[in-house]
């Protein structure tokens, strides 16, 4: 800013005018070590111009020779390098600005030069690498990475230095302090004043989050299209302009034509009736509109002509605020459809049925409330519908029993069976009773249904035939009782008689000889077995003692008897059972006892048995069990099994109102029980 020109400012007389004063020391060293190094490249001063202003200059200097003289000449170049300086301090403000950033990031930065060297990493990388700076600045990059994806990285900084461009790239990395992690690393290059690459910035970030929500995000797009693909119900997805965008093998199959007939334009809607199109027409632009439409049903030709009717449940679809088109799932119907029409006029037959049958029918819920009953139901027990079935009967007793039989019921969830009597306008009127549960295909209880038959008509011929068979027993008993007193009164008179006379015709013929003398005792002999056999006749057919003596000494001498017979041994215990018991009852108990004795002597193969009775205060009981072979008793009943003489035993009790009971198993004997109930004038 200085010039030799009139009112101008001129050039100070020395350089060191222009140099600030705490630097003129720094150049006059500089001109004193120039002589002897020849060039001086050029320093940084500060110089003031002619207007007072300050710049930066840089000053080189270099001696001229001189001959004659020994000290050279030194001209100074000074450039002007304020715009330099300037640009280098603003460049390390910048610098020591992104320092700062680079300091408090939470991304993962780091520099790397041409020598595959650190040239710097921030806390947060170091806090990733697990080492303090040290370790780390000035080593080798691949201690950044693990190998394979230091090769990867290699790779990408060897053509981000050779092409001088960005690059991205996306790796999952474990560290020593932490789990595996997903870093997106952005690789950017650092130029030098050349325009040279001379290092490369690289920028990672924890994308773990963004991966995970990425990938669960695609499994969840895999899920919905292979829920699509494996339903059972159709899948399509129609454009706003009506054209099949995608369906599934579902869709497939319902209609009968393959997926590119079906994204065929119009080859479908040809094939429908104008009444369906116009229909499907009203729904599309509904759907589209946004309107809710939940489902619709619509009958339509499959490709090979037979109609099907199908639902449709469909709703629109939009992204970013645009429509995309219709999406939805449709079902063949065409059975279920069927299947209700079936259910609807099976649902009358029942109804028609259920209030004509002759009985009493009701169904119940799980919980044993009446859901519904007929007309004969309600005409015996008022109206029971919604109420629980033990209390719309009063008595108490079918009360319990209605309770008892629901619980069964429930437990088992197979039928249960009872009977019971109740007064109705002073007459007794008997019920069987039948609680079944319903159940699902996959065996869950739903509720029951109950039948009540009114039997008082069979129990009446029941207790007619009862007194019909009990007659016939008396009446035989009394005919075995009449044979019997023939057999000892008459035939066996006759032959005492005839035995006597023998012994006397033998006393008369002393001499008679030897052949005669044989006769006459062969014909003894005869008449004692017909005797003997005489008397077993009449110990069947009747037992005296138990006229006399009542049915504890006929049983004590009839077990007396068969030991000694058979060499069977019976142990024989009674329980106040001397007094006496009806003729009915005395006889039904011994002849069971007599052919209970008689089967374990053909079947049981033992030498014991044990018998015992008991009476108590309205009832009498009578066991006999061996411990023999035994059988296994089979479900269809004694007489399918072919046991004739243990149904005559039970028959017989049954005449008599009492239970019979049979226990077996092989090689564990048998067991029989009878237990008779007692009539009022027994047990006083």
């Amino acid at each position: 800013g200085y010039s030799q020109e009139e009112g101008s400012s001129p050039l100070p007389a020395d350089v060191f005018q222009l140099i600030r004063p705490a630097q003129v020391n720094r150049l006059r060293s500089v001109l004193d070590s120039v002589q002897a190094e020849k060039r001086i490249e050029g320093a940084l001063y500060r110089l003031r111009t002619a207007t007072g202003a300050a710049l930066h200059a840089e000053i080189t200097a270099t001696t001229i020779p001189v001959r004659a003289r020994k000290a050279a000449d030194v001209i100074l170049e000074i450039r002007d390098v304020t715009e330099e300086v300037k640009t280098n301090q603003a460049l390390q403000q910048s610098e020591q600005k992104y320092r700062l950033l680079a300091e408090a990031a939470q991304d993962f930065i780091f520099i790397i030069d041409r020598m595959d060297r650190v040239r710097y990493v921030n806390p947060t990388g170091l806090r990733h690498l697990g080492k303090p700076a040290e370790q780390v600045v000035g080593k080798k990059r691949s201690i950044l990475f693990p190998p394979e994806t230091s090769r990867r990285q290699k790779m990408a900084l060897d053509r981000v230095f050779r092409e001088g461009i960005s690059l991205y790239s996306e790796n999952p990395l474990t560290y020593a302090q932490s789990s595996a992690i997903w870093l997106g690393t952005w690789l950017v290059p650092l130029f030098n004043v050349k325009k040279q690459v001379h290092q490369v910035l690289g920028i990672s970030r924890n994308i773990t989050d963004r991966i995970h929500a990425a990938q669960q995000a695609d499994k969840i797009n895999q899920r919905y299209k292979d829920i699509i693909e494996r339903s059972i119900d159709g899948y399509f997805f129609v454009s706003p302009q009506g054209k099949f965008l995608n369906c599934n093998p579902a869709l497939e199959k319902i209609l009968g034509y393959s997926r590119d007939e079906i994204m065929s334009e119009g080859l479908i809607m040809y094939r429908l009736s104008p009444k369906v199109l116009q229909d499907g027409h009203y729904i599309f632009t509904r759907a589209l509109a946004g309107e809710p439409t939940s489902s619709a049903e619509i009958t339509m030709p499959r490709k090979d002509g037979r109609l099907i009717c199908v639902s449709f449940h469909f709703r629109r679809v939009m992204q970013d605020g645009r429509v995309l088109g219709v999406e939805g799932f449709t079902r063949d119907i065409t059975e279920q459809k069927a299947n209700l029409a079936a259910l609807q006029a099976s649902e009358a037959r029942y109804r028609s049925l259920f209030d004509s049958i002759p009985y009493e029918a009701f169904s119940l819920t799980t919980d044993g409330t009446v859901q519904e009953a007929n007309r004969l139901f309600t005409s015996n027990w008022g109206h029971g519908v919604g109420r629980l079935l033990p209390l719309v009967v009063e008595d108490a007793g079918v009360s319990g029993l209605y309770k008892n039989l629901i619980k069964k019921v429930l437990e088992s969830k197979q039928p249960h069976h009872d009977i019971f009597s109740i007064m109705r306008q002073e007459e007794k009127v008997y019920y069987s009773t039948m609680i079944s549960p319903i159940l699902t295909s996959e065996g869950v209880l739903i509720g029951m249904v109950g039948m009540n038959i009114n039997t008082t008509a069979q129990m009446i011929n029941l207790a007619r035939l009862r007194r019909l068979s009990m007659r016939l027993v008396e009446v035989q008993e009394d005919e075995r009782t009449h044979i019997a007193r023939e057999i000892h009164d008459s035939l066996g008179q006759y032959l005492t008689a005839l035995q006597m006379e023998i012994g006397a015709l033998t006393s008369a013929c002393p001499e008679a000889n030897e052949r005669v003398t044989s006769l006459l005792n062969s014909a003894k002999s005869t008449i004692n077995e017909a005797v003997r056999i005489g008397r077993t006749l009449v110990q069947t057919l009747r037992t005296p003692v138990l006229d006399d003596f009542g049915l504890e000494a006929a049983i004590k001498d009839y077990v007396e008897e068969f030991k000694n017979k058979w060499n069977i041994r019976i142990a024989f215990q009674s329980n106040n059972a001397s007094n006496l018991l009806s003729r009915e009852v005395e006889t039904t108990l011994f002849r069971v006892l007599q052919e209970a004795c008689l089967n374990v002597l053909k079947h049981a193969q033992t030498d014991f048995i044990e018998v015992r009775l008991k009476r108590m205060k309205n009832r009498v009981t009578l066991s006999v069990r061996d411990y023999g072979v035994g059988f296994e008793p089979v479900r269809p009943g004694l007489r399918e099994m072919g046991h004739f003489g243990l149904l005559a035993m039970q028959e017989r009790v049954e005449l008599m109102n009492g239970r019979f009971r049979l226990i077996s198993n092989p090689h564990s004997g048998t067991l029989i029980v009878i237990l008779i109930p007692l009539q009022d004038k027994e047990t006083a």
